[in-house]
């Protein structure tokens, strides 16, 4: 919110004091995040989710053969 006032000859501009601009920024950063992880996942990130499980899996199965051998 930028407000103006004319004083005599010189013009004074009053912006928003630097806590209400980093206050507003980092809510609206907030919402941003929190819409993103409410949100429906996309086809790459269960890809990769489910990726990392198959890994995982093999590699303790890999661990158990190990063991056993």
């Amino acid at each position: 919110m930028q407000t103006t006032r004319i004083q005599g000859t010189r013009r004074i501009v009053r912006r928003p004091c630097l806590t209400k601009q980093l206050t507003r920024r980092v809510d609206m950063a907030i919402t941003c995040v929190q819409e993103w992880l409410e949100g429906e996942d996309k086809l790459p990130s269960k890809a990769s989710g489910y990726g990392f499980i198959a890994l995982t899996f093999l590699y303790m199965v890999g661990q158990v053969v190990r063991a056993i051998i």
